[in-house]
């Protein structure tokens, strides 16, 4: 078990890693409660969750407890200014104190190590984690039958203090209250007379990523792209609208669902590409992402609103239209409402078959 202090500055905006399809890589949580996706038959499902949209509204978002999700590891070159330059210009009694033990002259700085992990607060209201747990698993059957997609799902739980494993087959659902990132960096000053001083630096970023489900794509030697995927999906039991919580878990499993469709797509269009570089795929990775955002929005808004006006009677319809708003400051949900407009009128399925057999043709009626 391991509590996390603060140690420096926070952010309120998430960080998009390089060469990931999703903005965050994920390892570890641990078994507060947990259950197995059995037959549908088996779950007795309470017909209401008013009750859970009343404690979506009132909740405020913790930032403490915070828990080590998963070790560090090895951050790209990308968090070099955040932990540098941003962090100097906001604390200048530490750029002082540097100055006073390396004496006059210039100082030089260089980063030497940098390393990230992901950190979590504990959803410890058990009436909201048995409530949300129940609505998921409850969601997630309905989704599945509508949409005819098989079941990817070994097990839901709701994270406490410590690591738990990995399921060795299917996808684990994590639930948790808050979500951040912890980035730390070595830096090396030194004066001309090759004086030194090595101080570690570290920012906590709240990631403001209701849910997600990640895969990564590094570039190869040779130039080619190599693609792998977390076991697990991770979602939060708060937000600013409830209906961002409410419909995460429909959004995450068709994420899972055709992933691997985007990823061919991916492929394939970087293949055709003359300049096969970092530039070029990171690009061919945004389109995609988008597109891939747009078919899962579009079939969330054609299947969830009536699931939700039959089991959420409480839930402001003004909350949907309120959550479409608040993406459109997202690049990434660029072509949302278009693909809403598609799916609806061509049906879900339909544009779920489209996607799997020829991703470009849906990329083409959305853009």
């Amino acid at each position: 078990m391991q509590d996390i202090d603060t140690i420096s500055a926070w952010e309120g905006c998430g960080m998009w890693q390089r060469g990931s399809l999703r903005a965050i890589t994920i390892v570890g949580g641990v078994l507060l409660a947990a259950f197995l996706f059995l037959p549908r038959s088996s779950f007795p499902r309470p017909r209401d969750y008013s009750p859970l949209v009343e404690l979506l509204k009132i909740q405020e978002k913790e930032e403490a407890p915070l828990y080590a999700f998963n070790p560090f590891e090895d951050a790209s070159g990308e968090y070099d200014d955040l932990l540098g330059l941003r962090f100097f210009n906001e604390n200048p009694s530490l750029v002082r104190n540097i100055r006073k033990d390396l004496g006059p002259g210039e100082i030089e700085w260089r980063l030497e190590h940098s390393r990230h992990r992901l950190l979590f607060v504990p959803e410890k209201r058990e009436r909201m984690a048995r409530l949300f747990e129940d609505y998921c698993g409850h969601v997630i059957d309905y989704t599945l039958e509508q949409t005819k997609l098989e079941n990817p799902y070994a097990e839901i739980v709701t994270l406490a203090e410590e690591i738990p494993e990995l399921p060795k087959k299917g996808v684990a659902i994590f639930l948790v209250h808050n979500l951040a990132e912890e980035v730390m960096g070595t830096y090396v000053f030194s004066n001309p007379n090759r004086k030194s001083v090595k101080i570690d630096l570290s920012r906590k970023t709240f990631l403001g990523e209701v849910g997600s489900y990640t895969t990564n794509i590094f570039l190869q030697g040779k130039g080619e792209p190599e693609i792998t995927w977390d076991r697990f999906t991770i979602w939060q039991t708060t937000a600013r609208n409830p209906f961002a919580v409410l419909c995460v878990p429909v959004e995450e499993t068709l994420h899972i669902a055709v992933r691997e469709h985007t990823h061919r797509a991916i492929q394939e269009q970087f293949e055709a590409t003359a300049a096969k570089d970092a530039e070029e795929l990171e690009g061919i990775v945004d389109d995609w992402m988008a597109v891939e955002e747009a078919l899962v929005g579009g079939v969330v808004h054609a299947l969830l609103p009536s699931f939700l006006k039959s089991y959420a009677k409480n839930l402001p319809d003004s909350s949907i239209q309120e959550d479409i708003k608040s993406r459109r400051q997202f690049e990434q949900y660029q072509h949302l409402e278009k693909a809403i407009e598609v799916v609806g009128e061509m049906g879900y399925e339909k544009a779920i078959r489209m996607y799997a057999d020829h991703p470009g043709k849906f990329k083409e009626l959305v853009i």
